[in-house]
């Protein structure tokens, strides 16, 4: 019995050591940033332009311009409207932030500003607008998900291979 409380732990030890942790702008609770800027570019020309906005996540500074909508999963969220203008699923139009130029890796919820950053939100669509900032779509592919599933997968793996073991000696 000693042998699986050392197996468990261990594997909780390597689980919470080896899985990362996707960490994005600020990591600890700070005051909200100021001078944030945000752009609502609705994908037919039609561009909103906010300034001097302050708070610590996308979808705060976003909310305090305008109307957003949104859908919850756990505690991430799923922005399906913003100045009413929706979400469209029958042509696979679904809105985007970016900030600073670089497509959002997080939900609008997870993502920390910082003082200064601009947040731009896109719904591609035809006619959508092309900016500096970057394009309409961009793959993301972050690789630490990949390790941090598989290693846990391994641990998870190793540590039934134990218990497994374990059993049939007995």
């Amino acid at each position: 019995m000693d042998r699986v409380r050392v197996a468990v732990l261990t594997l909780l030890i390597l689980v919470g050591v080896c899985a990362p942790q996707l960490v994005v702008g600020q990591t600890h609770a700070t005051p909200a940033a100021t001078g944030i800027t945000l752009v609502i570019d609705f994908g037919n020309g039609t561009r909103m332009e906010f300034s001097g906005l302050e708070g610590d996540t996308v979808l705060n500074v976003t909310q305090s311009a305008v109307e957003v909508e949104v859908e919850w999963y756990g505690d991430l969220v799923f922005v399906t409207s913003i100045a009413g203008v929706s979400n469209d699923p029958e042509h696979n139009l679904w809105w985007q932030y970016w900030v600073n130029g670089e497509l959002g890796p997080v939900a609008a919820n997870k993502y920390h500003l910082n003082n200064g950053d601009v947040v731009e939100w896109r719904l591609p669509g035809h006619g959508t607008s092309t900016s500096s900032t970057g394009p309409a779509y961009a793959p993301v592919a972050d690789p630490s998900l990949t390790i941090g599933t598989l290693s846990v997968a391994v641990f998870g793996l190793s540590f039934l291979v134990l218990l497994y073991v374990r059993r049939t000696r007995t």
